[in-house]
């Protein structure tokens, strides 16, 4: 390397670090000592190998980088005002309300910021399904990613490490920041990671472990190696282990054992900030004698040059925009009711024939697994389309990660587990990668409720449709019958942010003919009646419409409303069938808390609806085993139980 190069990046890492002091000076407190260590990294990164464009911060042919130690944005936010991203004077807004700079990186808030982190495990996840776009689409940008140290505590490190190996992302690039610290004291201390590099290495990485990874000039030789490497054939995802000081630059925070977040001493800060402009003095001093010579290093954007609070704005907005669904469509839904009582075919014959059928219109279709492809029905899909596939194994956090990745780089992700793993096991990764960095991602959860069967209770879920209502703007769908399931697939496919649906594998009781068609956020009324009105989602939507026969049979007039669609809910319907019956009752194959006769009872309280009200399913029960059949019996969830209920409750 040439000394002016060398000279270059330790001015830019002067310059973040400067920038970075100033910021959280300003604020008082913050996340100073862990932002510092990752300055020297983001120095080259920004000056030289990543690909990028601050007047066009979405750039398709960018690099991306992804801090997964979300906590170190106000050393992304320094960087990235000095490159021009934004104004300047926004670093003395950090962490103020209504500020575009948060305490953790976010997506939607921050111009140049590729993806949203901050709750830990998570980012580099999302980095691992940016790189798999990328390397698909047969692109040969790079993705980086940082993460702490600390932060490999999270197991959904280790699944996205296993998953880069396993897919041979070379074009993966993960930068782990060893500064020997997290919040409650040393990394050995608290779960000791022995040698990272050794362990790197171990998972199938390209691994460049450096002794000083505050040495720009050694991180920029590093990421050179690799390239080259790349280019002679290397198939393994990379990975550089800097070898940090926290608190890099500020002699008192480099000695301070807690260190993670502080309040500002100013004098002491002030000091030490006057010793880094020293330093930026001396190099740029320096610098003179080599200005004739052509510049290797891309330095700071003037500020006059950086893009306008206005710029920034529209840009924001334009994300905003596109984060969730707003309204719902003015059209109506088309169906007969068929009801005999028979199955259709297997719902995993009908996943099969979609995914087919989308791929055939929409190459960017994209089918995510956890182990679970032979059960889903998806098999023959993976032989027919590998390059439509991602086998995640059973890493279930991760697979929802790669698919929030996929959907920033254009992608239509599908994914698909059991419903207890789609809900419980990865809600955090759903919720924050997905949901709140506004990413438009598709979550099948299969085998709802007493549908798990002989998987027993620890797969029974009766409770995931109030934890998928309790997410902003989602769109949670119960599944009742195979046409239904086949066309919620399709429309979903274009559906902003996240979707969860839960359906069976198995068959259903037919009920719509094969033409019908469907409008989410518009419920199916199958049946009026003035005695009461049956309002069922799901696999209980059969025996709701089971039950109305027998009732009818008895005199009785008998609603039945099929409420597919819980997020966004029927308000219409619903007040219709309160406004035009005696008595609502819910029936779900779920928790009675927090799933459709929650949503359903909120709606008639709000509207002050004087009606006669019940909630019936799971009463906040745990699941447990059986075949189907008996667990309908068990939980009272058969066409015979609601018909003793409706009768105990509105016809006695």
């Amino acid at each position: 390397m040439s000394r002016k190069k060398d000279l270059q990046l330790r001015e830019l890492a002067l310059q973040i670090r400067l920038a970075l002091m100033d910021e959280i000076m300003h604020l008082g407190f913050g996340h100073l000592s862990g932002s510092l260590s990752i300055v020297d990294a983001l120095a080259v990164l920004y000056g030289e190998k990543m690909q990028v464009r601050y007047q066009q911060p979405d750039w398709p042919e960018r690099d991306y980088l992804v801090v997964s130690k979300g906590h170190a944005g106000p050393a992304v936010y320094a960087t990235l005002a000095l490159k021009g991203f934004f104004p300047r004077s926004w670093l003395h807004t950090l962490n103020m309300g209504g500020s575009n700079l948060p305490s953790h990186c976010d997506r939607t808030k921050t111009p140049g910021v590729d993806m949203t982190a901050g709750s830990l495990g998570q980012g580099i996840c999302a980095a691992c399904g940016i790189a798999l776009g990328l390397k698909r689409s047969g692109s040969k940008q790079k993705v980086f990613c940082i993460v702490g140290d600390g932060e490999l505590d999270e197991g959904s490190c280790w699944e996205a490490i296993m998953f880069a190996a396993a897919h041979q992302l070379n074009n993966f690039y993960l930068i782990i920041d060893e500064n020997n610290k997290q919040l409650d004291g040393d990394t050995k201390d608290i779960l000791n990671h022995l040698d990272l590099a050794v362990q790197l290495r171990d998972f199938g990485f390209n691994v460049k472990n450096l002794p000083d990874g505050n040495n720009a000039t050694a991180i920029s030789d590093s990421i050179t190696e690799i390239e080259n490497d790349n280019l002679h054939g290397n198939t393994k995802p990379n990975c550089l282990v800097l070898h940090t000081i926290k608190g890099k630059g500020y002699k008192s925070l480099e000695e301070m054992k807690l260190n993670h977040h502080i309040q500002v001493k100013q004098e002491e800060a002030q000091a030490a900030y006057e010793h880094l402009a020293e330093e930026l003095h001396a190099v740029q001093s320096e610098l003179q004698q080599y200005r004739t010579e052509a510049d290797e290093v891309k330095g700071v954007v003037a500020e006059s040059e950086a893009n306008s609070e206005e710029f920034c704005r529209s840009y924001l907005a334009g994300i905003q925009a596109n984060m969730y669904e707003t309204g719902v469509s003015a059209a109506e839904p088309e169906f007969s009711v068929v009801y005999d009582g028979t199955d259709h075919v297997p719902n995993k014959d009908n996943f099969l024939s979609v995914l087919r059928q989308m791929r055939q219109d929409d190459p960017k279709i994209m089918y995510l697994d956890a182990d679970l492809i032979n059960s889903s029905g998806a098999y023959k899909f993976w032989q027919e389309h590998p390059e439509n596939v991602v086998e995640c194994g059973i890493c279930e956090a991760n697979m929802i990660g790669v698919a929030a990745g996929l959907s920033l780089v254009g992608y239509k992700p599908y994914c698909h587990t059991f419903g207890p793993f789609a809900s419980r096991r990865c809600y955090d990764h759903a919720f924050i990668s997905v949901a709140y960095a506004g990413n438009s991602v598709r979550i099948f959860g299969s085998d709802e409720g007493v549908c798990a069967a002989y998987n027993g209770g620890t797969h029974m879920p009766f409770e995931d449709l109030a934890l998928y209502r309790a997410v902003p703007h989602a769109t949670v769908l119960d599944i009742s019958d195979g046409v239904l399931f086949k066309q919620a697939l399709l429309q979903i496919k274009d559906r902003k942010g996240l979707t969860y649906f839960r359906s069976t594998r198995k068959s259903f009781k037919r009920i719509y003919n094969d033409e019908a068609k469907f409008v989410i956020g518009k419920a199916n009324i199958l049946h009026t009646g003035k005695d009461v009105t049956l309002i069922a989602c799901g696999l209980m939507v059969g025996e709701a419409y089971a039950a109305m026969q027998m009732l009818e049979k008895e005199g009785y007039s008998v609603g039945v409303i099929d409420m597919w669609t819980l997020k966004p809910l029927d308000v219409k319907a619903i007040l219709h069938a309160a406004s035009t019956s005696n008595a609502i009752m819910t029936v779900e194959n779920h928790n009675v808390i927090g799933g459709l006769g929650d949503a359903v009872a909120a709606c008639l309280a709000e509207n002050s609806c004087a009606v006669r009200f019940k909630k019936y399913g799971v009463n906040d029960e745990f699941g447990q085993v059986g075949t189907q059949a008996w667990l309908q019996k068990a939980y009272k969830l058969t066409a015979e139980d609601i018909v003793a209920y409706v009768k105990k409750h509105f016809l006695g």
